[in-house]
């Protein structure tokens, strides 16, 4: 993951007279906002390029946009690569986004907090790896089940839901650094979160998190 970063830029960066607009948008290219594309090209979309662990170029690989604090697991953008490896990765709009790429052979990579002022995006070439697991135990009131409650990494599209005893797994994650986050619909909780870090072909248990009370003791 040590690829060069570049900007992602609109194509036109010189002036052109409305009329000549409109008839770019109606004879050439559509005006709508850029789509799931395999391969495609738009006038906000740069071509970056990802890579198997072996160099060889990750065919099919689908590059998903997420906002970098997004709690939902459908992503803001999705693109996949073409026979190269390449990428034509829309700008989603302004703020802090991340990169989740996975292949068809389980390998992924997780680039996080790029800032996107609109009209780039300082998304990088890189190279997919083996994922890993993370794992540990969730822990709520003692006379209610930690069934209530679920985890997911923010920004990632990747949540697991937890057992009779408070224990999570989450699999397929590429290694980097997430922020964990514990949920419940039961409103005496408030969302916990945790810093954490995964490894390739690695399991980090993270301990026992407690799901923070704000209710009245029973």
């Amino acid at each position: 993951m040590n690829a060069p970063n570049f900007s992602i830029q609109s194509r036109w960066t010189k002036p052109v007279s409305l009329f000549a607009s409109l008839c770019l948008c109606a004879g050439l290219w559509s005006c709508d906002e850029t789509k799931v594309t395999q391969g495609g090209s738009s006038d906000e979309t740069s071509t970056i390029a990802f890579y198997q662990p072996n160099g060889k170029p990750a065919v099919g690989a689908r590059v998903s946009i997420y906002g970098s604090s997004d709690t939902g697991v459908a992503p803001r953008k999705q693109v996949v690569t073409d026979a190269q490896g390449h990428a034509n990765l829309p700008i989603p709009g302004k703020g802090f986004f991340n990169l989740m790429v996975r292949d068809q052979n389980g390998h992924a990579v997780f680039q996080d907090s790029l800032y996107s002022d609109g009209s780039s995006l300082p998304a990088a070439s890189d190279t997919l790896h083996a994922t890993g697991v993370l794992a540990g135990r969730l822990k709520v009131q003692s006379q209610q089940s930690p069934r209530i409650a679920w985890v997911q990494l923010m920004g990632a599209g990747v949540y697991a839901n937890v057992d009779d005893s408070g224990r999570f797994r989450l699999e397929g994650i590429p290694p980097g650094k997430y922020t964990l986050g514990a949920y419940t619909r039961y409103l005496e909780y408030t969302p916990t979160f945790a810093k954490v870090r995964t490894f390739s072909d690695s399991t980090v248990d993270v301990g026992t998190i407690e799901l923070i009370f704000t209710g009245l003791p029973r």
